[in-house]
């Protein structure tokens, strides 16, 4: 996992660091109970669907990640305009 620190200043966000770590069974259970890999492969497709218009995938992956229960780690896929 590609893990990534900010810190915020006013209105500016300001990454101070970029990490790889690697995700244990454990830690995985801790930081995203109670998502299932269904839910994360759904957002995943959802986001790699290269079919659909860019701003219709951001408007989908919001839309599932409302129904998503709360977790300690929060996702924020970036979703852009390149292929």
């Amino acid at each position: 996992m590609i893990v990534g620190f900010w810190e915020q200043s006013g209105g500016n966000k300001n990454f101070v660091a970029v990490e790889a770590i690697k995700v244990t069974t454990q830690n995985w259970r801790n930081l995203f109970h109670p998502l299932t890999e269904a839910d994360l492969k759904l957002l995943d497709a959802t986001i790699r669907n290269k079919e659909t218009h860019f701003a219709e995938v951001r408007k989908t992956a919001k839309e599932i990640k409302q129904c998503f229960a709360p977790t300690k780690i929060i996702l924020n896929p970036k979703i852009d305009s390149k292929t």
